[in-house]
C-alpha cells in the first residue's frame, strides 16, 4: 500500500520531473549498499530522531526527521558496513522496534505503520487514522500505542481503547513488562501534578499516578533493568524502579548541560550514561553509588569522559545509542551528521 492523493491544481512540467525523479529513487529502496563510516552522513541525510539496535547488535534501524527509514548492517565491523533504505514514510517516525526474528516495526507521526521482514525484504503496511497527528508512540506485542493528549491502543489498524487523563500532551512513552510508562508535558497546564503515569496493559488502568518526586516535564524516557531513566525539562536525569511499587531512586540525580530547545535523547548501558551537551560535546558519564557523599553528587561517584568535542553549540548531538555488545556508540547531530565513536 502506498500514499496517494489528488491535487486540485493542474500538473506542471516541474511536477512531472519531480515524479520521475521520485520513481527513480524508489529503485534504490530495499537494496543493500556497501558503505564506509564516512558515508553515513550522506546516506542518513538528516537528523536521526529514532535509532534502535537488534538484540545481537548486527543491525541498526534509523528513522530520520525527513521520514526516511533505513537499516545499517554492522555484522562485520564498524568500517565495513552495508546500508539499505527501507521506506519514506512522508512523516516524522515516532517509534521503531525490532523483534528477535528480525522483523522491524515502524510507526509515524501521521498514524501510518509498517513492518519490514528483513529476511525477505518485504513490507506490510497499515493505517491508524492516517493524517492524524500523534506525538508519541510505542509498541506492545502486536499492538501500537499512539499518544496525543489521550492514548490510543490500536490493534489491526483500529482503535480499541482510548485512555489517559487527556490534560496535556504526551512527550515520551515506553513499555516494560506489560506496563506502559507515559511522560507528560504539563508546561501548558500549571494545575497538573503528574509528570509520569504508569498504566497496566491490556486493561489500560493506571497503576501509579506519579512516579517521580520532580514535577518537571520529562522529554525522554530510557529503560535499562531495573530502572527507567528520565530527562526533565530542567536538565536533570532521574530514575525509578520499573517494577511495583515503582519507587523513585531518591539518591540518583545527574545534572547534564543539555541543549536548550532541543528534544535530546540519551542512552544508558550498565552504569554508563551517554548524551550530547549544550557546548557540542558527546559525553560518556560512568556512575556508581558511594557511601562517602562528601565530595560526590547526590551520593554518586561520577566520571565524565568527553568522547568527542565538535566545538559547535549550534549543531549539538541530539540522539545517541550504545551498541548492545561492543564498546562504541552511534550518534546523530542536529544538522544530520551521523557517526560512530568508540569508548574504553
Amino acid at each position: 500500500m502506498s500514499f496517494s492523493y489528488k491535487s486540485k491544481r493542474q500538473r506542471t512540467d516541474k511536477d512531472e520531473v519531480k515524479e520521475v525523479n521520485e520513481r527513480s529513487l524508489q529503485k534504490d529502496f530495499l537494496k543493500w549498499e556497501k558503505v564506509d563510516t564516512s558515508d553515513l552522513k550522506k546516506i542518513v541525510g538528516s537528523l536521526a530522531s529514532q535509532m534502535v539496535w537488534t538484540w545481537d547488535g548486527f543491525y541498526l534501524a534509523v528513522g530520520t526527521v525527513k521520514g526516511l527509514i533505513l537499516v545499517i548492517n554492522f555484522s562485520e565491523n564498524v568500517h565495513n558496513l552495508h546500508a539499505m533504505m527501507v521506506k519514506d514514510v512522508s512523516s516524522l517516525p515516532r517509534c521503531l522496534r525490532w523483534s528477535q526474528n528480525k522483523y522491524l516495526d515502524c510507526a509515524a507521526h501521521n498514524g501510518v505503520s509498517f513492518r519490514l521482514n528483513l529476511l525477505t525484504k518485504s513490507l506490510s503496511e497499515e493505517y491508524a487514522q492516517n493524517g492524524k497527528d500523534y506525538y508519541t508512540c510505542t509498541f506492545w506485542k502486536d499492538n501500537i500505542l499512539f499518544g496525543q493528549k489521550h492514548i490510543h491502543l490500536i490493534s489491526g489498524s483500529k482503535i480499541i481503547k482510548t485512555f489517559g487523563p487527556g490534560e496535556n500532551l504526551t512527550s515520551s512513552m515506553i513499555v516494560v513488562e506489560n506496563v506502559l510508562f507515559v511522560a507528560y508535558d504539563y508546561s501548558q497546564n500549571s494545575s497538573s501534578d503528574k509528570s509520569i503515569i504508569a498504566f497496566s496493559l491490556p486493561s489500560c488502568a493506571p497503576v501509579s499516578n506519579q512516579l517521580t518526586e520532580s514535577l518537571f516535564s520529562y522529554s525522554h524516557l530510557c529503560y535499562f533493568f531495573p530502572f527507567i531513566y528520565g530527562l526533565t525539562s530542567k536538565g536533570d536525569i532521574t530514575r525509578f524502579y520499573s517494577r511495583a511499587p515503582y519507587k523513585p531512586d531518591k539518591h540518583f540525580l545527574i545534572k547534564i548541560n543539555a541543549p536548550i530547545g532541543f528534544k535530546v535523547q540519551f542512552d544508558v548501558k550498565n552504569d554508563m550514561l551517554v548524551y550530547g551537551d549544550a557546548k557540542g560535546k558527546l559525553i560518556l558519564t560512568k556512575f556508581a553509588k558511594s557511601k562517602e557523599s562528601k565530595s560526590v553528587q547526590n551520593g554518586l561517584i561520577l566520571r565524565k569522559v568527553v568522547l568527542k568535542d565538535f566545538g559547535d553549540s549550534l549543531n549539538p548531538v541530539i540522539n545517541v545509542k550504545f551498541h548492545p555488545l561492543s564498546k562504541f556508540v552511534v550518534f546523530s547531530r542536529w544538522y544530520g551528521d551521523f557517526g560512530v565513536v568508540s569508548y574504553n
